[in-house]
């Protein structure tokens, strides 16, 4: 997870390959991922929570219901609780997701904020 996403903004889809919620927002979901598949700040993803490799990490983050989004910074992730068509989503991700100051990118943190980070 930490490779993926160091210095990046995250804007995540926890999701079970079970759920029909999941699946009826599978394609709007792919449509926003690959808006943003090249940008060197933002990384928009699905997390399989049933997949051996990622079921720890949607532990981790406390994901009980499916689908659950969060964002922001990966070390400190909010939840998203918007609508999920693809224009409401698209309209969330470029107004919310803009590097912010973090352990990962300090060099946009304040003069106070990389004080006390570091």
């Amino acid at each position: 997870f930490d490779v993926y996403t160091a210095g990046k903004t995250v804007f995540l889809q926890f999701y079970t390959p079970w759920c029909n919620h999941c699946k009826k927002i599978a394609e709007e979901w792919r449509k926003l991922a690959d808006e943003y598949r090249n940008d060197e700040n933002i990384l928009v993803a699905a997390v399989d929570c049933e997949h051996e490799d990622s079921a720890v990490l949607c532990d981790d983050f406390g994901i009980e219901g499916y689908p659950t989004f969060k964002y922001g910074d990966p070390t400190d992730l909010r939840e998203y609780e918007g609508d999920r068509s693809y224009r409401a989503l698209s309209k969330f991700a470029k107004e919310n997701l803009k590097p912010s100051c973090s352990i990962n990118a300090i060099h946009l943190c304040s003069k106070g904020k990389k004080e006390v980070i570091e």
